[in-house]
């Protein structure tokens, strides 16, 4: 976590002027470089991201809207999803989306507060 930090910043910076595939790119090679593990991708990130979720008791639709899955990958119906989907329009669905963040991500806190 403390890589996190340290790094944070500049990759916030940096991603704001670079595309999408770029991204990707400079995403894999933090990961490889941070690492050492030449098999890891930033794809890889979306599974911690859920993993996360799931073990700190996180709001699955939420985690879902955040990750980008869709409905039937975390076994809620779609008509659930899209009353969800509606619902983020809201300010207060984005509130709970973000506490729901924070629950996923608990373990960096002491790391960014």
């Amino acid at each position: 976590p403390s890589f996190l930090v340290d790094c944070l910043p500049d990759c916030i910076a940096r991603f704001k002027t670079i595309s999408d595939s770029s991204r990707s790119h400079d995403t894999n090679v933090i990961l490889k470089k941070a690492t050492g593990n030449l098999s890891l991708t930033g794809h890889c990130l979306r599974h911690t991201f859920r993993a996360n979720a799931e073990s700190n008791g996180a709001n699955l639709m939420s985690a879902a809207n955040i990750g980008g899955w869709s409905a039937t990958q975390i076994g809620i119906s779609p008509i659930m999803m899209e009353y969800g989907q509606e619902g983020l329009t809201q300010s207060e669905p984005l509130k709970a989306l973000y506490q729901e963040n924070k629950i996923i991500h608990q373990h960096l806190s002491e790391y960014f507060s």
